[in-house]
């Protein structure tokens, strides 16, 4: 592999210990993948931070980087941890699970990390269009290069620390221009397009891992768009999407799509595919939104469907802690009439079996897919029904 005199410098151990054995690893890492040179990344996001997943061996792990010298070498910022660091205890979480959490929470930070603690770094420091970046967090990935036109390959958790530390990451995949035209076309012209994670979720499990082509999909607003392409990524490992009237590239193989297999899902697939990870049930412990996290769009229109009324169930939010601290006024008027509001988290890396939840509605198939295959009861509704549930 060719590499700057930079890069040497680092793999000479200028660097110290810790950055060297980073970069060795992305190299190794990019010959096994067939990369040609290495790309400076400006952005990492670190996926994989919650103690409910990584649990010891994955505190351990960043322990050692951490005390061995690692310092990330751009900016880094990092997805949602198990647990809201000012309300662990109404989550009803043990001092223990605390400990260890905001341990590699004060980890990361010390490496250099900024606490952003959530899943939607493209709001709170979006990149440009054609900047490389590193990402792990699947929803991330696919908003960063689908919507924004940044370039990212969809990075695991362990990745993206060497990949923080080196600042460097291997140029394959999407961050190459010519390796992300569209692959096939998907027509959603036969789908009831209000049912946007769902949708997102079967055209995962269409498509799988190649690039596709959207069209004839409208969405009302940011919240919409962002549950779709989550769901996208979790049925698949598909790390961009080119949707028309939507994606800055997406006009660039606009004649191009004549020439690709084409697939025209219908409702009926749509149902098939609910019914995987949707389920009807009685007596819900709680109706949960925010994954993605929610932001001040989406907050703004919880608060004009709450009204003057008060939440007769249990309604739970998810949003980034920056956001709680902005709004504050907003969030306490929805604390006021009922909402359980949590920051630093989301539904899918904390345990909500210690919140008494066993039976949820959420209105994402994110949320909806990963909770059922962790055994909880979940049926998906769109964020308007969801609130609207909550107030009956």
């Amino acid at each position: 592999m060719f590499l700057d005199k930079e890069e040497e410098k680092i793999i000479s151990g200028e660097a110290g210990y810790i950055k060297q054995r980073a970069l060795n690893i992305i190299i190794k890492i990019g010959e096994t993948l067939g990369a040609e040179k290495l790309t400076k990344i400006k952005k990492v996001h670190i996926s994989g931070i919650s103690y409910k997943n990584i649990g010891d061996p994955g505190l351990e792990f960043i322990e050692k980087l951490a005390e061995n010298g690692g310092r990330f070498s751009c900016y880094t910022s990092i997805n949602p941890a198990g647990m809201d660091l000012a309300m662990w205890k109404e989550m009803g979480l043990d001092e223990n699970f605390f400990k260890k959490q905001k341990k590699i929470i004060d980890l990361l930070v010390k490496m250099g990390a900024v606490p952003t603690l959530s899943c939607v770094p493209y709001f709170i420091n979006p990149p440009k269009y054609g900047e490389q970046i590193a990402w792990g967090e699947s929803n991330a990935v696919l908003y960063a290069n689908s919507v924004i036109g940044a370039r990212t390959n969809r990075e695991g958790g362990p990745l993206t620390l060497f990949e923080a530390i080196s600042g460097r990451a291997p140029l394959i995949g999407l961050r190459i221009d010519e390796l992300r035209k569209p692959t096939i076309a998907v027509d959603l012209r036969n789908i009831d397009n209000k049912k946007y994670g769902l949708t997102g979720y079967l055209v995962g499990k269409i498509v799988k891992k190649d690039i596709p082509y959207i069209f004839n999909i409208k969405f009302k607003d940011k919240y919409d768009l962002r549950l779709f392409l989550a769901a996208i990524g979790t049925s698949s490992s598909i790390g961009l999407t080119l949707i028309e009237n939507i994606s800055p590239e997406a006009h660039l193989w606009k004649n191009h799509i004549k020439e690709l297999e084409k697939v025209v899902p219908d409702n009926k697939e749509l149902m098939d595919v609910e019914s995987e990870i949707s389920s009807e049930a009685e007596n819900y412990d709680a109706i949960m939104v925010g994954c993605p996290h929610l932001f001040i769009d989406e907050i703004r229109k919880i608060v004009n469907i709450v009204g003057n009324k008060r939440f007769s169930k249990r309604f739970i939010m998810f949003i980034p802690r920056f956001i709680y601290f902005r709004e504050k006024k907003l969030l306490e008027g929805l604390r006021k009439r009922g909402a359980e509001i949590y920051r630093d988290t989301c539904m899918v890396v904390s345990p909500l079996i210690n919140m008494n939840i066993k039976k949820v509605i959420v209105d994402s198939a994110k949320a909806a897919y990963y909770l059922s295959s962790e055994g909880y009861t979940v049926k998906i509704v769109s964020t308007e029904n969801a609130v609207r549930m909550a107030l009956e």
